[in-house]
Formats: structure tokens, C-alpha cells, sequence
């Protein structure tokens, strides 16, 4: 009963994002045909920042604090995981409002800087606006998944990619009929609509909400929330930039057309980092319950033995039929692209097989490996992106990109199998959960 429940949740959290992530591969590919390198390159380079802004810098590390706590206090006192999902989102808005303020009053130098260009400062304030509904909608998605109510989790996920697609699509066939051609600034404005309107359908029906919290109580929320999520920050902060680096580094050192033609061949091959995620939204919320039961190394063990197997199988299967789709995908101008694919794709496979469960055990019981691990590492990646890409342009971005990727999947499986080992008292567990419900 229990694996047939785990199933259905996976495929209510699994099916809206397959939908959406295969949404939003066909855009980035229809994308290559409409536009060239140039423009393709600024496209990814906003994603990028989105990314940077909504997730990898804050989103995330208050999210995952967030998961570190709720779920202890859920059960015996349910305000109290709502008044921390409050404090949350208000610590949230407050920092990357801050934060895109500043971007956005900056918006010309920037996009002569990272555009090349002074011409295209409006994209930057769409993608600021953007971040800020992808910040609240995570909030939404948060507040289902920490309870288990997958199915809602997922008609929420499915109307924000129905919303941003959707839109999108009636602008191209709109392009197309009139032969216009694609503005990426219309594409960006559903970026920034879609889950804005998503924000509004949930705190229209649900309890949590943006209302001022009762100032003790707002006072402990946050307190207790930085106290798990500063690691949380510090590690994602590191990761996310290195994760990022390639993109910005290639921007500084290369041309525009450069960052075309790797984006292009890191869209491709970043398809299994996507099941990795979804999995990851099923799993991290696991972690904790299983270490104070003592049953985590079994569960670790199964999940990285599965994931283990089917990174094997996916990377045969590239190199059986990999040029082809390939040269299916990809248009002529980015046939350059396809030797990107079978460079990063080792790296993007062992990335799938760590960020299910592995990546979160290590933040919830040992925060401080991974940032260590990134910061020792960062000296001699922006070294190597400094001699490889003068030399080697996108090839040589890649090539660096994975070799390190791998380096670090390798460490952090070794630590965490290691750490699996231990009892529960050992890992906090026990301490953490007795100390939240005193």
C-alpha cells in the first residue's frame, strides 16, 4: 500500500513537471530556429539569473529550512508549521524585492555588460519581475508538499505551465501569422505572469497567507528559521553560482554566440538533472523521519542503486542514438552544439543521481559539507574556466563543467554513504526532534 501511495505521488508531482519540462525543451529548441546564437545567448543568460534570483541564491536555502522544520512541528502543532511558512515567504520577498530593486535601477550598465548591449535593459526588469512570482509560487508548492497532498501540488504546478505555455504558444502561432518575429521580451512576460496568477488561485483558497504575524510569534518564526537556514543559504549561495559560473564565464570570456551554442547544448543535456528534481520533491522531505527511525542507509542504498542503473542505461543509449537526436533537435546554426551534449551529459547524469536524496541528507544533517566542498573547489574551476575557454570557447566550458561535476557527485556520495552509517543520535536527529517538540 505504501509503495502504490509513493507512486501516485510521485506521478501527481512528476506528470505537471514532465509537461513542463518538455514544454519548456520544445520552446528553448523552437527558440534555436527563430532566433540565432546571439539572441539565444541572451535568452539563457536571463534564465540563468532567474534562476539565480528565485532559487539558487535565497529561494531555495529558505525553502529547504523551511523542510528541516515544519514537518516536526505538523503533526502536534500545525499553526506553528504555518507561522513558519509565513515567516518564510515574508523573508523571501523582503530580500530578493531588495535585491531586484537594485537590478532593475541598474538595468542599463547590466545589459551593456552581460548583453553586450545597452538596447535590452527591459529584459532584466522582467526577469526580476519574474523572480518574484517564482519565489511566491514556491511558497504554494511548499506549503502541499511538506503535507503530503500531492494531488493539489500538482493541479497547482499544472495551471502555472498551462498558464506560461499556453501564452506562449498564442504568441508564436500570433508571430507566425503575421510573420513577426519572436520578441524575447513577450516570451519573459509569461515567465513573470504565469506564476503570479498560479499565487493568486492558492491564497484564494488557502490558509496561508501575507498578513502580519503577531510580533513575538513573527520574531521566533524567523529566528528559528535562520538558525537552520543560514547553512542552507551559505551552501545553495556557492552552489548555485558555481552551477552558473559556466554560463557567466563563458559571457566574460567568449561572445554571445558562444553562450548560444553551449546553452543550447546544455538545454539537451540537462534533461535528467529535471527527473532528479522531480524525485527530489518526493524524497527530501523523507530524509529526516528516516534517520530518526535509523532506516535511512537502507533507503539511500535502493534510491542511488535505481538511479545508479538508469544513469548507466541513459548514457548507453546516447552513444547508441545520441548523434541522431542530436541532429534532430538541434537546427543547423547550433550543429556545433551536439559535441556540448556528449560532454556535459556525464556530469548532468551524475547530477541525477544526487540531488533525489543525497544532496538533501547532507544539508539536513551535515550543512556544512557541501559549501566546504564548493569553496575549496571555485579557486581552480575559475582557473580552468580561465585557461580552457580563451582556448576552447564552449568545448572547453564544458569539458570543465563536467569534470568538476563529477569530482563533487563523487565526494558527496562518499560522505553521505559514510554518514548513513550512523545512528540517529549521531546525525541529530533524536536531539533536533525532542528539542522542537520542548
Amino acid at each position: 500500500m505504501k509503495s502504490f501511495r509513493s507512486t501516485i505521488d510521485f506521478v501527481c508531482v512528476a506528470a505537471p513537471k514532465v509537461v513542463g519540462g518538455v514544454c519548456l525543451v520544445a520552446l528553448n529548441v523552437s527558440l534555436m530556429k527563430w532566433i540565432g546564437p546571439d539572441a539565444y545567448g541572451i535568452y539563457s543568460i536571463c534564465l540563468a539569473a532567474l534562476s539565480l534570483l528565485s532559487e539558487g541564491l535565497f529561494g531555495a536555502a529558505i525553502d529547504m529550512g523551511v523542510i528541516r522544520l515544519a514537518p516536526i512541528h505538523l503533526a502536534s502543532n500545525p499553526i506553528r508549521a504555518l507561522q513558519i511558512e509565513q515567516a518564510a515567504l515574508k523573508l523571501k520577498l523582503w530580500i530578493v524585492g531588495g535585491l531586484s530593486l537594485v537590478l532593475m535601477l541598474a538595468s542599463i550598465p547590466l545589459s551593456k555588460l552581460l548583453f553586450h548591449s545597452d538596447g535590452d535593459w527591459y529584459l532584466i526588469v522582467l526577469t526580476c519581475a519574474a523572480a518574484l512570482g517564482v519565489l511566491c509560487f514556491s511558497s504554494a508548492l511548499l506549503h502541499f508538499q511538506i503535507r503530503g497532498r500531492f494531488l493539489r501540488y500538482g493541479l497547482l504546478d499544472a495551471i502555472q505551465i498551462l498558464i506560461k505555455f499556453g501564452g506562449i504558444a498564442i504568441l508564436v502561432y500570433c508571430a507566425n501569422r503575421t510573420n513577426q518575429p519572436v520578441r524575447l521580451g513577450y516570451v519573459l512576460i509569461w515567465f513573470a505572469v504565469a506564476p503570479i496568477f498560479a499565487c493568486g488561485v492558492f491564497y484564494f483558497v488557502s490558509e496561508i497567507s501575507l498578513r502580519t504575524l503577531p510580533g513575538e510569534v513573527g520574531h521566533r518564526s524567523r529566528r528559528e528559521l535562520f538558525e537552520y537556514a543560514k547553512w542552507f543559504f551559505c551552501t545553495l549561495v556557492v552552489s548555485s553560482v558555481i552551477a552558473r559560473i559556466d554560463i557567466f564565464a563563458l559571457t566574460a570570456l567568449g561572445s554571445i554566440d558562444e553562450v548560444g551554442l553551449y546553452a543550447a547544448g546544455q538545454t539537451i543535456a540537462s534533461i535528467p538533472i529535471l527527473l532528479g528534481t522531480y524525485l527530489g520533491v518526493i524524497l527530501s522531505p523523507k530524509v529526516m523521519p528516516y534517520c530518526r527511525d535509523g532506516s535511512f542507509l537502507p533507503l539511500l542504498c535502493r534510491v542511488q542503486l535505481v538511479l545508479g542503473v538508469l544513469s548507466v542505461l541513459g548514457y548507453a543509449i546516447v552513444l547508441y542514438r545520441g548523434q541522431y537526436i542530436a541532429d534532430l533537435l538541434l537546427p543547423t546554426s547550433f550543429a556545433p552544439s551536439s559535441r556540448i551534449i556528449f560532454i556535459l551529459l556525464p556530469a548532468t547524469l551524475a547530477g541525477m543521481t544526487s540531488f533525489p536524496l543525497t544532496v538533501s541528507f547532507l544539508m539536513f544533517v551535515r550543512p556544512r559539507f557541501l559549501v566546504t566542498v564548493d569553496l575549496i573547489l571555485l579557486p581552480f574551476l575559475l582557473l580552468a574556466f580561465a585557461l580552457a575557454i580563451p582556448r576552447h570557447g564552449a568545448i572547453g566550458a564544458a569539458a570543465v563543467t563536467t569534470a568538476f561535476g563529477i569530482l563533487k557527485t563523487c565526494l558527496a556520495q562518499t560522505a553521505a554513504f559514510r554518514l548513513a552509517t550512523k545512528s540517529p543520535s549521531e546525525l541529530g536527529a533524536i536531539e533536533t526532534h525532542l528539542s522542537q517538540q520542548g
